[in-house]
């Protein structure tokens, strides 16, 4: 594929992952809203019922959150390296981030 129009495609995917994605009445919105209500729930007989049907509900977007993660970490990396943080704050920040960007029910 000729390097503009792989460019053009990474501009809108980023767009669609740290923009259009988060706007209210989206599909993404709508599952984090279940997600959330299911996490609330406290009978543990639905919870076990539920929490199946949350990870049907959350597969297919398995490949949307894992391409969050990967801006996020690259993002990270970018404002480490200009920011001239140690490796090892990097290392910490990076499983801060990882850990809040978890989408496991």
């Amino acid at each position: 594929m000729p390097s503009k129009l792989n460019n053009q495609f990474r501009e809108i995917e980023i767009r669609i992952i740290c923009e259009l994605a988060w706007k209210r009445g989206s599909s993404v919105i709508k599952i984090l809203d279940y997600m959330k209500k299911q996490t609330y729930n406290q009978d543990e007989e639905r919870k076990e019922n539920s929490d199946e049907k949350l990870k049907q509900k959350v597969l297919p977007y398995n490949f949307f959150f894992g391409r969050v993660l990967q801006a996020s970490a690259q993002t990270t990396v970018e404002l480490c390296q200009m920011l001239e943080i140690p490796d090892s704050i990097q290392e910490i920040i990076w499983s801060v981030t990882k850990s809040m960007l978890s989408c496991e029910p």
